[in-house]
């Protein structure tokens, strides 16, 4: 079976009910949300789908920057 991983600053319409379905409230773009607005971090969304394009998995990904300045990606929550 062959996979696809796309990214993106938004959710795609489909993020979250299969973060209902399969993860937590973190992993919901409300909550995504709710950090980049308190927090200023760039959030990316990392999907993974199967060949006939369904959603198979999910990562939220915050940018945030290290106590020396240097930026780096960390999965939510």
């Amino acid at each position: 079976m062959s996979w696809s991983v796309d990214a993106r600053p938004e959710a795609p319409p489909d993020w979250a009910a299969f973060a209902r379905a399969h993860g937590s409230f973190y992993h919901e773009p409300a909550w995504a949300h709710a950090l980049r607005d308190a927090f200023g971090f760039r959030t990316t969304f990392l999907t993974a789908r199967d060949a006939r394009g369904a959603l198979g998995g999910i990562l939220p990904l915050a940018e945030v920057r290290s106590l020396l300045g240097r930026r780096r990606l960390v999965s939510l929550p």
